[in-house]
């Protein structure tokens, strides 16, 4: 099966995922700074040493290790963030094209995702479904709409209908 070339298949659901994503990632990076800094302070009362200087110096190691943490963690959990979405928005995608040709009347087949996507087992069971229907329509007695049938009539009524009355 081919690759997608477009990263963000089903644009807002993907974003607002992966703004899920960072957004736990700039959490998780304040809640660990908040930390550090409860740390050293608790050690700076307990030691008593330097506690002027370090004092001084706490806000801007604490801000620049904030820095250092988003820096690393935003980008990395935006990444993550499209690769997992992606492995749910791509089926989602795939089943609305697949629908949509369905509903057009088109005969289809299986309904073929990716081997590292989600959602195969809805996938599976789509398929199913548009077996059961198409498999329905071709059994159907009578002309289809496609067939010249009575829903081709410009007027829009059954003469067929008309005549049991």
């Amino acid at each position: 099966m081919r690759q997608r070339n477009k990263k963000l298949i089903k644009r807002g659901l993907q974003l607002k995922m992966i703004a899920v994503f960072v957004a736990l990632a700039c959490i998780s990076g304040c809640f660990q700074v908040i930390l550090v800094n409860r740390s050293v302070t608790e050690i700076m009362q307990e030691a008593q040493l330097g506690e002027g200087a370090l004092a001084d110096r706490l806000p801007g190691i604490v801000a620049e290790n904030l820095v250092w943490t988003l820096v690393l963690l935003v980008p990395l959990m935006a990444y993550i963030g499209l690769v997992v979405t992606n492995r749910v928005a791509g089926p989602i995608y795939v089943f609305e094209r697949y629908l949509d040709r369905l509903l057009a009347g088109e005969r289809v087949g299986v309904c073929r995702l990716r081997r590292t996507d989600e959602l195969g087992e809805l996938a599976d069971r789509l398929s199913q479904l548009a077996e059961r229907l198409q498999a329905g329509a071709d059994a159907a007695p009578g002309p289809r709409p496609a067939d010249g049938g009575p829903s081709d009539d410009p007027t829009g009524t059954d003469a067929s209908l008309e005549r049991a009355a």
